[in-house]
């Protein structure tokens, strides 16, 4: 499991929305967030990244366990041995190229009981052994809809003869009619008839000849009938004491396969009954073990199975009998398994033999559930379509042959742990190299990929637990080569140091317990932290690395779980990471994630009996603990933190309620509040990577929120990351300009000043801006403003960054002359934008003196100044004082008041005139 600890995409889905209200009382532009600026919760797959599925030992994508990518390249690292296309349990492929039928698949899931051909290019399948869905897929490939009826359990054989197809089984109802073990349908529309043959049977096998219908019942002691189709006369013909496997008519000869178990473990014989006395019956073969499948081609019978002898000749799964001389024919398809060999299935398609089943090899060759002989020679071709598991059932129609069976991918291709997808199309890349074990996590720094797990060869070359590989289109394997003896579970690249860490004792041979570090040029590290249990986490955060795990001492320092070191100099850094309550032996710190200065840690808490999943927060800075925490029903794998969110995934499920999801989801920083985004995997998530808002995870899930076409990898656009570098620039009365390095993965960014220090109301302006510096325009002057900055891409916003608070520069104020008067002056001020209430100070001079003198300090807007000497020149200045103590520019005027020299007689005179 690769630990995400440090911040790693559908068409526009949303923007920010504003709604502009004018007050014109105020004269401003107040806008208001109407939708969250923080992220958006749609969770579909926002690419493709499921064309692929991953043969892992656990299902469906399960052998992937860690994921990584940059800008062109996903890689994906597991203990899968092919990639395949999705295929679901039914495919059609050519039967002699091998090569996936074009229109196909469907995606049938469960798995395949049994197929036919329609006789015109078409199928007839049925999937699931308890109960299940009947499909017809028509000679295009494509499923007939509406065609069908409910079946409510096992269909175990099908045949069709005209308009008509026979279904028997051990279901009780089809449609909403009893019909118990034999049913009739309509070829045309799938609708039931209303004949009956048989209406209280189980019923194994069928077959046709001609216009007789053979059945055989399931039972401790069976009965095959023989129905008249035309006529519709039914009739016993034999009785077997054990169950019947498989019937064929050939030559006017009923074949039929049987033991006295329905399953295996007991002998099986073939027995001949013939048909133009329906007396005359005898055994040809008996076998060790169940006989599965028979086909007839003239004077050779073909049949596979369980058994490994026949007549007394060692064939495994398979062996041909000579119907003339009554001989097994020396045709040995030498086939051979992991575990057994069972052979579901036998197809003759002219000189060729297929086969289908539980084996690895086939004549010496590797082949993967699949295979082809050449009657004659019994040699196998090199026919090779690769199923990732078993093919239960075959059925040939002109070139092309339906496979069903347990299989999930069809045509996949060898790989060892390791593969690449192109992140533009999403088809797998040629790199592949071959590990002969599991790879557990990836993390790419550097220019390289570092790979960790539990393998001792790459590509055949030595290379015990870890490798590193250049980020080229073969991906060479590097030189750097740290042996360990046991596995790694994390690998960390930090400048030219790659810290690692698990399950081993020893590194290049010298004691490194748990944990160890090497340069890339292959030098380990002096260091030697000598924790007593297991590293289960790494995470570098402002030059500190953080360890968690089993631990309760780090060398001869006690340290319960968790650990920091100082990577100048290795020294253990204390900052309150070793509290009492972390004592006990059921605490486990197996992940980590940053945000700034706040750690997130998850893993298992409580004692043996109340163990517990959670994720708590560490406020580093401060040596605190935050004030969320978040407990969960079952795993957490990891945790991711990007744009201001904490991304938690693993195996839980109890966060499905408003607000959260099932086995990913992800909480606000740093309330700790779940905001909707819930893509809903249907099996766990193993690992999440985070970058330039982009996010991949990974498991074994084959599902995300319903969608069937995401088989162990998804990827979505997410947030962008918080931005980090900023100032402000150019803040003028109106305006206040800002400056930032851009965000990868950002498409656009959003640029808010407001007026109340939490940033809930009064947006005063807000704009969208794709350019990274901007400025805000139509300010108030003299106002104090709270700018915040945030990115965005088509999957949301980052959370917002305060950049600062700035207050306005005031305005120059404007003043007139209200009125004159014997030694006095009225003036008027007007503000010119600057904030109502600020201070003005008013400053007098005799003209030409520029010695200026505070004459009054005024918040009114109306002002007189007396005493003012007739005939002399005066100067005037107002300054406005802004909210933060700054001056602005001063306003100046001057003239000169004098007494009249004659009666009504105006004069001007500079800036203000005299009169009478």
């Amino acid at each position: 499991m690769r630990l995400c600890y440090r911040s790693k995409s559908l068409p526009l889905l949303s923007q920010l929305i504003f709604r502009v209200l004018e007050n014109k009382n105020m004269g401003l532009l107040v806008l208001f967030l109407l939708a969250g600026l923080v992220g958006y919760c749609e969770v579909t797959p926002s690419f493709v990244l499921d064309k692929y599925i991953f043969n892992g030992s656990r299902g469906w994508g399960g052998g992937i366990q860690a994921v990584e990518f940059d800008k062109n390249r996903v890689y994906v690292g597991g203990d899968f041995t092919h990639v395949g296309p999705p295929t679901g349990n039914v495919a059609i492929i050519n039967t002699k190229t091998g090569r996936l039928f074009a229109g196909f698949p469907e995606m049938m899931t469960g798995r395949v009981q049994t197929s036919i051909p329609d006789g015109n290019g078409g199928w007839f399948v049925m999937t699931s052994n308890v109960g299940g869905d009947l499909y017809y897929i028509l000679p295009d490939g494509k499923v007939k809809s509406n065609w069908g009826q409910y079946i409510d359990k096992s269909v175990y054989c099908l045949a069709t003869h005209g308009d008509k197809v026979f279904l028997g089984g051990d279901f009780d109802v089809v449609g909403k009619s009893p019909r118990r073990g034999f049913a009739v349908v309509s070829k045309l529309d799938g609708s039931l008839d209303d004949w009956t043959p048989l209406t209280d049977t189980t019923v194994n096998t069928m077959t046709i000849d001609g216009d007789d219908l053979y059945v055989a019942e399931m039972t401790k002691r069976s009965t095959i009938y023989k129905i008249h189709i035309p006529d519709r006369s039914v009739k016993a013909i034999v009785s077997c004491p054990g169950f019947v496997k498989k019937i064929a008519v050939k030559n006017n000869k009923l074949y039929f396969a049987w033991g006295l178990a329905f399953n295996f473990g007991q002998k099986d014989q073939l027995d001949v009954l013939d048909l133009s006395d329906n007396q005359t019956r005898y055994q040809i073969v008996q076998t060790d073990d169940g006989i599965r499948d028979f086909e007839i081609q003239e004077d050779k019978l073909f049949l596979c199975g369980r058994f490994s002898v026949i007549n007394g000749h060692k064939r495994t799964g398979f062996a041909a009998y000579d119907l003339k001389t009554g001989q097994i024919l020396g045709i040995n398809l030498t086939l051979k398994g992991q575990f057994t060999v069972d052979v579901f299935g036998v197809e003759i398609d002219g000189d060729r033999l297929v086969v289908g089943g539980e084996f690895t090899e086939a004549g010496g060759e590797k082949r993967h559930h699949l295979a082809s002989f050449n009657i004659g020679t019994g040699l196998v071709e090199p026919w090779d379509p690769v199923a990732n598991r078993n093919v239960t059932t075959l059925s040939i129609s002109g070139e092309n042959l339906i496979l069903g069976g347990e299989f999930s991918s069809v045509n996949a291709i060898d790989r060892g742990g390791l593969a690449a997808f192109s992140l533009t199309t999403g088809l797998l890349e040629p790199w592949a190299p071959q590990t002969n074990g599991s790879v557990i996590d990836l993390n790419l720094s550097n220019g390289k990929l570092y790979a960790a797990g539990k393998f001792s060869l790459v590509n055949g070359i030595e290379r015990n637990n870890l490798a590193s590989f250049a980020l080229t289109r073969d991906g060479e394997m590097t030189s750097w080569a740290p042996k360990t003896d046991g596995e790694v579970t994390q690998v960390l690249p930090n400048g030219e140091m790659i810290y690692f860490c698990g399950k081993f004792n020893n590194v290049n041979s010298q004691s490194k317990p748990f944990l160890a570090a090497m340069d890339e040029r292959g030098n380990l590290s002096p260091w030697n932290p000598e924790p007593d249990k297991e590293v289960t986490a790494l995470g570098i955060n402002k030059g500190v690395l953080f360890v968690g795990g089993l631990f309760s001492k780090i060398g001869t320092s006690y340290r319960n779980h968790l650990a920091a070191f100082d990577l100048t100099d290795y020294t253990l850094v204390d900052r309150g990471l070793n509290p009492g309550l972390w004592g006990n032996d059921r605490f486990e710190v197996n992940q980590f994630a940053f945000d700034g200065d706040d750690l997130y840690a998850g893993g298992y808490f409580g004692d043996t009996f109340s163990r517990k999943n959670g994720v708590f927060q560490l406020h580093w800075g401060t040596n605190s603990f935050g004030n969320w925490s978040q407990t969960f029903d079952n795993d957490v794998n990891g945790l991711c933190s990007s744009g201001g969110q904490l991304y938690v995934y693993g195996e839980f499920q109890l966060l499905a309620k408003p607000g959260g999801g099932r086995r990913i989801t992800r909480f606000d920083i740093p309330s700790g509040k779940l905001n909707g985004w819930a893509p809903e995997p249907n099996i766990w998530v193993e690992d999440v990577v985070i970058k330039d808002g982009l996010l991949i995870m990974g498991g074994p899930f084959f599902k995300v929120g319903g969608n069937n076409r995401a088989y162990g990898l998804a990827g979505y656009r997410v947030p962008p990351e918080k931005i980090q570098s900023f100032e402000m620039v150019n803040v003028s009365r109106s305006s206040i300009g800002v400056k930032w390095a851009p965000i990868a993965g950002a498409t656009h960014y959003t640029l808010s000043a407001s007026t109340e220090s939490d940033k809930t109301s009064n947006f005063y302006y807000s704009t969208t801006t794709t350019n990274t510096e901007f400025s805000l325009g139509e300010l108030e002057a003299n106002q104090t403003y709270q700018v915040y900055l945030n990115s965005c891409n088509q999957g949301g916003c980052s959370s917002f960054v305060p950049v600062g608070s700035t207050t306005t520069p005031v305005a120059v104020p404007i003043f007139k002359f209200n009125s004159l008067s014997s030694g006095s002056i009225r003036i008027n001020i007007d503000p010119n934008g600057n904030k109502i209430g600020t201070v003005y100070i008013v400053d007098q001079a005799l003209d030409g003196s520029n010695d200026f003198q505070t004459v009054l300090t005024t918040s009114s807007l109306t002002i007189s100044i007396d005493g003012l000497e007739k005939r002399k020149r005066y100067s005037f200045s107002v300054r406005a004082v802004s909210l933060g103590g700054e001056y602005s520019d001063p306003a100046v005027i001057s003239g000169v008041w004098a007494s009249p020299s004659s009666p009504g007689f105006w004069r001007d005179y500079g800036d203000f005139g005299f009169c009478c």
